[in-house]
């Protein structure tokens, strides 16, 4: 006679107990299956995504930084006798120097460019002047006007027209 009983442990883990009943005795066999977690309803996602974010915002300073540190590490080291040499040695040096240095500020400018995020800018309130009758003038009359002045050409002329269409004034 064999009887089986399943049991979940946690959602990851499921264990299937088999007895079996055999003249000698009791035989009883235990198999553990995993699955892997659900990692859409745990609240485990939403901080490996946070984790992933402000790793790959901050990558560029994450290596840089090691990198500065080595560099400031090599020129503290060095003596004032090797510094004199760089610099009798320099013209010798310069496209080595110029390289570097063209590196060092297209490094710096990526840096800078990546760092300046766009800010959200968000519509707090705002309002329309309703003039009164007397001081309202018409599109067409607005036009006219533009054209007698002499300071718009077509192209202008067209813009504003366009624009008095799409203002949403209604006139």
């Amino acid at each position: 006679m064999a009887d089986d009983l399943l049991l979940v442990k946690d959602g990851a883990e499921t264990q299937r107990i088999n007895t079996e009943t055999s003249e000698d005795g009791v035989a009883i066999q235990i198999q553990t299956t995993r699955r892997f977690p659900d990692l859409l309803q745990s609240g485990i996602l939403k901080y490996v995504k946070l984790g992933y974010r402000y790793l790959i915002t901050h990558l560029l300073t994450l290596l840089l930084i090691p990198l500065m540190a080595c560099m400031m590490l090599v020129v503290f080291c060095l003596r004032h006798d090797e510094i004199w040499q760089f610099w009798v040695h320099l013209p010798i040096n310069l496209v080595i120097v110029l390289r570097c240095s063209a590196v060092l500020v297209f490094g710096r400018t990526v840096y800078v460019l990546s760092k300046r995020r766009r800010r959200p800018v968000f519509l707090v309130d705002y309002s329309c002047y309703k003039p009164s009758d007397e001081i309202v003038v018409p599109f067409t009359k607005f036009m006219k006007h533009s054209e007698l002045s002499g300071i718009f050409d077509d192209q202008s002329l067209e813009f504003q027209k366009k624009i008095l269409e799409r203002s949403g004034l209604g006139q």
